[in-house]
């Protein structure tokens, strides 16, 4: 491969490009979280729950509490999912549960089961109804959702 002269290269330009470059992949890692979210219910359930913890949260979907956990510390370190550290408690907004919680709402990014052609159920699931822990089994091994049109295959493991 040929090398760049450092030169040749501009620095803001670089630096633009890097900013976004690692802006798309965090989009990524997000719709794959949002997207888990929605499946198995925890955005509704949060909302059902008020303030409550990642063990509390977990039990009330049947899902693994340390998985819950993570991915309720992911949510809120993007803002997704209000964190209070005082107590330790998770919660959603008024304007948090509208996008992810309300499937009528207007600006909701979950409100669709299928885009460009691309499943996004999780196995034991279906359109109309969300998997439980028992059709989950040990692990989920992909999920397929789309962005922009695209489908990607992401490997989770499961609860």
């Amino acid at each position: 491969m040929p090398e760049v002269e450092q030169s040749t290269v501009n620095p803001e330009k670089l630096n633009a490009f890097v900013g976004r470059m690692l802006g798309d992949l965090g989009a990524l890692s997000n719709a794959v979280l949002v997207h888990v979210g929605d499946q198995l219910g925890l955005y509704k359930a949060l909302v059902a729950s008020g303030v409550t913890t990642s063990t509390a949260l977990a039990e009330r979907t049947g899902t693994s509490e340390r998985l819950v956990r993570e991915w309720l510390s992911a949510q809120a370190a993007q803002g997704y999912v209000t964190y209070d550290s005082e107590n330790g408690q998770f919660s959603l907004s008024a304007e948090q549960a509208m996008v992810f919680a309300n499937e009528e709402s207007p600006v909701s990014p979950v409100s669709s089961t299928s885009h460009a052609g691309c499943s996004t159920t999780l196995p034991g699931s279906s359109a109309h109804s969300r998997p439980t822990a028992n059709s989950l089994g040990t692990s989920i091994t992909a999920v397929s959702f789309a962005v922009h049109g695209v489908c990607f295959v992401q490997r989770i493991i499961t609860i």
